[in-house]
């Protein structure tokens, strides 16, 4: 198939770099049109096409010219390419099992075929990393990849709580963690992990009382959180469960109470050095982030979701 690709100075290179790829399956005549690729006219397109045996031109995704009459002078489909060169490369290997659009930029229809080798890709560097520590299954810290935690405040009052959990795994969140407010009892608790006894993925327990954290840990594979209040009450426990803990600051510094976890026995650490909302020292938070040697806790719920309190 012999192809036409006119383009741009500012973008020759990379238009070329992507036909080179793949040039044993395809002629590309790549042509230098003038300095941007999305100003060429009808005009020109007729003329580079005249005598030169092309089956198709795909032109930038961001013309805005039509090429209609070209089409009917010359014989030849005109198709719209991606509207950013650096996406030519997903365009051009995949030629022969799609059908690129006369008026929609072809990038606005690979976005789910961008998305999937985006996956991929990610998928394949996580199977490859090394992380610090797992939890059911989950790679957390090290080489592995940013994991996404859901939260399911007062847990023990929803009605629906498994449907809720299965809902957040199936859109993509690691882990689940369900908060319990003042009013939770350790009853409250067990039955709700009991609930989801049939739930694979990793749950986590959102309290600081001792009590309702005891409760959790026969399901429970991540406890937030720890500092010195309860560290001494229940550290213990939780490393006898083989749970993970994220670890906050208090009265005493995170270094301190980090410290501590580890000298309850606790193996699988997170800091968490509190990011801060909005107005009450977000930026002053953010060098805390730096400089940690544990898988860090970012809680960026802190922030959003006080942006329209």
């Amino acid at each position: 198939m012999r192809i036409l690709l006119p383009t741009g100075s500012a973008t020759v290179g990379i238009v070329k770099a992507a036909a080179t790829r793949v040039g044993d399956r395809y002629d590309i005549d790549v042509v230098v049109t003038g300095d941007i690729a999305s100003f060429l006219t009808p005009g020109e397109l007729e003329r580079l096409l005249h005598g030169g045996g092309y089956d198709m031109a795909i032109v930038s995704g961001m013309c805005t010219a039509s090429f209609a009459d070209v089409e009917r002078k010359t014989g030849v489909p005109v198709y719209r390419g991606p509207r950013h060169a650096a996406d030519l490369p997903l365009v051009l290997p995949v030629l022969d099992a799609i059908r690129l659009s006369r008026t929609v930029p072809a990038d606005e229809f690979l976005a789910d075929m961008r998305r999937d080798e985006a996956f991929r890709g990610v998928a394949l560097r996580e199977e490859a990393a090394r992380p610090d520590f797992i939890i059911r299954g989950v790679k957390i810290g090290g080489g592995a990849r940013m994991k996404v935690l859901a939260e399911i405040m007062d847990a023990h009052r929803r009605d629906d709580l498994e449907g809720e959990v299965r809902r957040f795994f199936a859109d993509g969140a690691d882990i689940v963690d369900l908060g319990f407010g003042f009013d939770a009892t350790p009853e409250d608790v067990e039955g709700c992990f009991s609930a989801l006894e049939g739930i694979e993925g990793p749950l986590a327990v959102d309290t600081q009382d001792p009590l309702l954290i005891e409760a959790a840990l026969p399901r429970a594979d991540l406890v937030l959180s720890l500092h010195e209040g309860n560290i001494p009450i229940v550290g213990e426990v939780v490393a006898d469960a083989g749970a993970a803990a994220v670890v906050v600051p208090r009265e005493r510094t995170l270094a301190e109470n980090l410290a501590a976890a580890e000298e309850a026995g606790i193996s699988c650490l997170i800091a968490d050095p509190l990011l801060q909302p909005v107005g009450s020292g977000l930026a002053a938070s953010l060098p805390g982030f730096s400089g940690v040697s544990y898988p860090l806790f970012f809680g960026a719920g802190n922030v959003t979701e006080l942006l329209d309190a």
